[in-house]
């Protein structure tokens, strides 16, 4: 940045020099010289720093600044992703524990989801409370039927 202000600053004095120069000359021949001379200064100063950039370094800092961006721009598609993830395990779990307290039942539920894949889905249910087989039955058909978790990977525990 600060390679630019100075770059900014001389193209800057250069014009201001010019300007002056050209405001103390007199109308003529002399005046039309030194403006002559004075664009080609201003020209010079421009394109000069223009003609010293190695072209490595400007491909190498290109792509550190490509890097960069996409450092920032995965660690915010994760990030999304894990909101998302516990956005579904908890909504999942409370779709459970509400058909369970439907029929008079008291459970927790734990469930797993899938680690692949650009969005998360649950894959397993580990479900802890003393429940009759006959409850255990309807909620594993519940959450099979309703939620895609099949029985096998379904567990049930007294904890």
């Amino acid at each position: 940045m600060t390679q630019l202000k100075a770059y900014l600053l001389s193209i800057t004095a250069s014009a201001l020099l010019m300007s002056l120069v050209l405001a103390l000359l007199p109308k003529g021949k002399l005046r039309k010289t030194a403006s002559f001379v004075g664009s080609l200064l201003l020209v010079l100063t421009v394109v000069a720093p223009v003609a010293r950039l190695d072209p490595a370094q400007l491909a190498k800092s290109i792509a550190e600044l490509r890097m960069e961006t996409e450092t920032i721009r995965t660690g915010i598609e994760i990030g999304n992703r894990e909101i998302a993830a516990a956005l579904i395990k908890e909504q999942c779990e409370a779709y459970i524990l509400d058909k369970a307290a439907a029929r008079g039942i008291t459970l927790e539920a734990e469930i797993r989801l899938s680690g692949e894949g650009q969005y998360p889905y649950p894959t397993g249910v580990t479900l802890y409370g003393q429940v009759s087989q006959s409850d255990r039955e309807a909620i594993s058909a519940i959450i099979a039927g309703d939620l895609g978790i099949p029985r096998e990977s379904q567990e049930w525990s007294t904890r």
